[in-house]
């Protein structure tokens, strides 16, 4: 199975602009969810994270977060869970 998600959310970062900044940050939404052999469906989703900004040479950053994104997929009978930790990173520039 596989999971598309639409999550809108916040961020509060502790020390914005610093070299270091940490951050924690929730979002909701949908997902649509396709198992194997089962309809297709869309589901609520909720995710949590914990995460860290560092900034380097004022436009250049680099995050990385874990955290659990809860997703809970029941149609027709059928049920299962597919809620788990989630490791991410991102890299880019910011103006």
């Amino acid at each position: 199975p596989w999971v598309l998600p639409a999550t809108m959310g916040i961020r509060l970062h502790a020390l914005p602009g610093e070299t270091v900044d940490p951050f924690v940050g929730v979002a909701g939404g949908f997902a649509w969810v396709n198992p194997t052999n089962i309809p297709a469906d869309v589901v609520p989703m909720l995710s949590m994270r914990l995460g860290v900004t560092l900034f380097s040479t004022g436009i250049y950053f680099l995050q990385a977060d874990g955290g659990y994104d809860v997703v809970h997929y029941s149609h027709g009978g059928v049920g299962f869970d597919l809620s788990g930790i989630v490791v991410t990173g991102r890299t880019g520039f910011y103006f």
